[in-house]
């Protein structure tokens, strides 16, 4: 089956297409995307779309807070999360392993977000491909520094299951689950 981020024909072989091309996917640490959709689609509310999320949240847990927002991960990911290839969570917060098929896709190169201009440079000259620069969004101040201070305010419970929750973007992708952490394993 071809995941519909694939413009490609019909009956088009996915893993074929991935070995006769230059096939790349790129990554971004989970705790980082977590924070990152927390503060832009619910603190920020840039989005519309999720005001419904944003509400229902605010009626379970009385709050906007980061700890409601991971606690609303997490009960969804029970119900909504059965296997990585079933896992039905909003794109924003889903594992990786579960969007984009890596278990079955022979990406050629993985890019990752914190080194993005490198990757891109390397990707430009191994491919020979001009791409242009697109700036389609940009964040307010360090998120790292906000991964930091909003994944140390989480109870050990709460944040051991979210490193059970991304435990496959962690080994697959070489991420740190306690980089962003004042705990260690």
């Amino acid at each position: 089956r071809i995941p519909a981020n694939f413009k490609v024909g019909r009956g088009s072989n996915i893993r074929k297409l991935a070995k006769q091309t230059f096939s790349f996917s790129m990554v971004r640490h989970p705790f980082e995307r977590l924070v990152s959709a927390y503060k832009d689609k619910m603190v920020d509310h840039n989005d519309t779309a999720y005001f419904r999320i944003r509400n229902k949240i605010l009626a379970i847990y009385g709050d906007i807070s980061f700890l409601s927002f991971v606690k609303f991960v997490l009960n969804n990911a029970k119900t909504k999360c059965r296997s990585y290839g079933g896992c039905k969570l909003d794109r924003h917060w889903l594992p990786f392993v579960s969007r984009c098929y890596y278990c079955q896709v022979p990406y050629k190169y993985i890019l990752k977000a914190e080194t993005f201009t490198d990757d891109l440079t390397a990707l430009r000259i191994l491919s020979h491909a001009d791409f242009q620069n697109e700036h389609s969004h940009q964040s307010t101040g360090s998120t790292e520094d906000r991964t930091i201070a909003e994944m140390s305010s989480l109870p050990p419970e709460l944040f051991d299951q979210l490193v059970d929750l991304y435990s496959a973007d962690f080994e697959m992708f070489g991420y740190d689950p306690y980089q962003h952490s004042k705990r260690r394993q």
